[in-house]
């Protein structure tokens, strides 16, 4: 199955909440689900017969598909973190002021676009 990027925007205070989504997604998909193949895979192994052995490949390169799953996962949520905590330090540091509340729209000339072509 194909994995792609995706990308959008949320407010800075939100990005802990979606941190905390990445990683119990994570979480979840690992349980108890990944060491109960793990055991599956060790006590399919004490057998010598080929059949078992063909299930314990099967099964181990499903655990390492899961894996590489939980890695992509944990990994997006620490990059947002390290940038989550740059915005947040930053800010500290450089307090933003707020917007002027008085600003009349109404009163913003827009220059002709088509004046430009």
């Amino acid at each position: 199955m194909s994995r792609v990027t995706m990308s959008y925007t949320v407010d800075l205070e939100e990005v802990p909440k979606e941190i905390s989504i990445r990683l119990q997604k994570a979480q979840s998909s690992a349980g108890r689900h990944l060491l109960e193949k793990i055991d599956r895979v060790c006590r399919v192994l004490e057998s010598d017969d080929e059949q078992s052995l063909e299930f314990a490949v099967h099964e181990l390169s499903q655990v390492a598909a899961e894996a590489n799953k939980i890695r992509d996962i944990v990994n997006e949520a620490g990059h947002l973190l390290v940038g989550y905590r740059s915005a947040v330090v930053q800010m500290k540091e450089q307090p933003v002021a707020e917007p002027s509340t008085d600003v009349n729209f109404d009163d913003v000339v827009l220059e002709d676009v088509n004046d430009e072509v």
